[in-house]
């Protein structure tokens, strides 16, 4: 699941919206927003893309993407 907070957390501090960060990786407002909320999963080819943009290194990745862990709102 994707941690939401941590994710939204870096889209804004790079300064991004979910317009314009749903038109740098080719889909939907929403279907960026489903998969921000963990109502739809990301794949391969977007997380790359988003990992790209927004400068995340392998640990931000990890700990955005393949959370163990997740806020209690991402699971409602």
């Amino acid at each position: 699941m994707t941690n939401s907070l941590v994710l939204k957390a870096e889209i804004l501090k790079n300064g991004f919206t979910f317009n314009k960060l749903a038109k740098a990786i080719g889909i939907s407002y929403v279907s960026l927003s489903y998969k921000v909320n963990n109502k739809r999963e990301f794949n391969q080819s977007e997380i790359a893309s988003i990992c790209s943009i927004l400068n995340l290194d392998d640990a931000s990745r990890n700990a955005i993407f393949f959370a163990n862990q997740v806020d209690e709102m991402a699971t409602n």
